[in-house]
């Protein structure tokens, strides 16, 4: 038995418990496996980061996020271009998410058959569903993202990254949902945040080129 059947067994397994919530798997080599759920222009997801070993399979900490398209599109479009960067690196990318760190406590499941990857899916998927409802509903209202990312602290940026990241989602979100009054007051709020200077310089410039969008 090999760890690439085993990893199969537990994604064919994962399959079907989410299919019964309307989710659909999506797999990249680069990002790994995950289960999506479109709701009109908002996407819920949940992922997960499986290593293929010598002889097991390595389940990482599983996401939950919610993207909102029109954002994401905003904040891609007004980023300095990288030649490496492709669409699909875009599509991948979520608002805001959650690590699910305290789902395997501190063992790292290593799967060393079919049976074993078989039997950890229903374990550990109602735990993802239900932590997953929470997230998805609460933040799938645009004022509650935008309140978390308007934050100047950790949780901020857990949930979308370096702070010139979570700054440009926080003015695109209210520059749709809100208006480009409040995402000009969001922006300085944001600005004065940024410490390092090169930040501040590149997050400035994205910030230029979006209110002049509108």
């Amino acid at each position: 038995m090999t760890a690439i059947s085993i990893k199969r067994s537990f994604l064919l397994e994962l399959d079907k418990s989410f299919a019964d919530i309307d989710f659909g798997r999506v797999s990249d080599r680069f990002y790994g496996e995950r289960y999506d759920r479109w709701l009109a222009a908002v996407r819920h997801s949940a992922s997960f980061g499986l290593v293929v070993r010598r002889d097991y399979l390595e389940v990482g900490v599983p996401f939950i996020s919610v993207r909102f398209d029109v954002v994401e599109q905003l904040v891609a479009k007004f980023q300095e271009p990288h030649p490496l960067l492709k669409a699909s690196d875009i599509e991948a990318r979520s608002t805001v998410e959650e690590s699910l760190s305290d789902l395997f406590g501190d063992e790292t499941p290593r799967l060393n058959s079919e049976e074993q990857a078989i039997a950890l899916v229903p374990k550990i998927f109602p735990i993802v569903h239900r932590e997953g409802i929470a997230f998805w509903t609460r933040f799938s209202d645009p004022h509650e993202a935008l309140r978390l990312l308007r934050g100047d602290d950790e949780r901020a940026r857990a949930a979308a990254g370096p702070d010139d990241i979570v700054a440009q989602k926080a003015v695109a979100l209210s520059f749709v949902f809100v208006g480009k009054e409040e995402a000009e007051r969001v922006a300085r709020e944001k600005l004065a945040q940024l410490k390092d200077p090169a930040t501040y310089r590149n997050t400035f410039r994205w910030v230029e080129k979006l209110l002049a969008e509108g």
